[in-house]
């Protein structure tokens, strides 16, 4: 499944650090599609990429998933004085559970924060921060 990309012509939070196996997730995000590791061996899925089955210890591979999922948990920020995190306020923080099992953190934007509660319906779009990172982000599926 293709997700909605989004540009953001001035990108002004940290980008993700350099390591290969992160950089081809990012990679896959910026052109929209949501990846997990899927282990071919015993079929475990995980998140983030770490190259090695942390079930089994064989060679997972990367597998595009929905973007759909459920809201673990969450908090709402209402404080920072961190450019640019400051000029967000207040922004959620949430843990989602896919739909695919992985477990991947995000913010859930585009609604008041007052309407996000545990067990939410959420899908996945991606902001592009460059031509190769994608920042997977959450709205609430309506």
């Amino acid at each position: 499944m293709t997700l909605e990309v989004v540009d953001v012509e001035n990108w002004d939070r940290p980008l993700p650090g350099n390591d290969p196996l992160a950089n081809e997730y990012f990679r896959l995000c910026a052109a929209g599609t949501l990846t997990v590791e899927r282990c071919p061996e015993c079929r475990s899925a995980q998140h983030y990429p770490r190259g090695i089955c942390m079930r089994c210890g064989a060679t997972p591979v990367l597998e595009a998933v929905s973007g759909l999922g459920t809201v673990y948990t969450f908090s709402v920020v209402r404080q920072s004085g961190v450019p640019p995190f400051k000029g967000m306020l207040p922004y959620v923080l949430a843990l989602v559970d896919l739909d695919e099992g992985p477990r991947l953190m995000g913010n859930i934007v585009d609604c008041d924060p007052e309407e996000v509660a545990v067990g939410a319906r959420v899908r996945a779009f991606v902001m592009r921060a460059n031509p190769d990172v994608g920042i997977p982000q959450w709205r609430l599926a309506r």
